[in-house]
């Protein structure tokens, strides 16, 4: 792991510049942020595995299901369409991946 920081720390200004541009194309309006009328809840990041990401939809899907209206617009990224309806999100809001 050590030797990884080595090797990856001269990319870091690199990601430091290549985040700050987007960020000030944003503040500068080349880029725009979308909004909708309605609340959105996304759970997600960058990374891959162990930072709970799936705990949380499961927690929210619990904390939410009895609200109809709400509990209908879920949408899974998901190719396991047994498991995506045991959560309660109907097939028709599931997108499959691939690798």
């Amino acid at each position: 792991m050590i030797i990884l920081r080595y090797i990856l720390f001269p990319i870091v200004p690199i990601y430091y510049l290549v985040t700050w541009l987007r960020n000030r194309f944003y503040d500068l309006g080349v880029f725009e942020s979308k909004s909708y009328d309605l609340p959105v809840i996304c759970v997600g990041n960058l990374s891959v595995g162990g930072t709970g990401k799936t705990p949380m939809i499961e927690y929210l899907i619990r904390l939410l299901k009895d609200e109809k209206h709400i509990a209908t617009h879920f949408v899974a990224l998901s190719t396991n369409e047994k498991l995506v309806n045991a959560f309660g999100i109907s097939s028709k809001n599931m997108f499959e991946f691939w690798d």
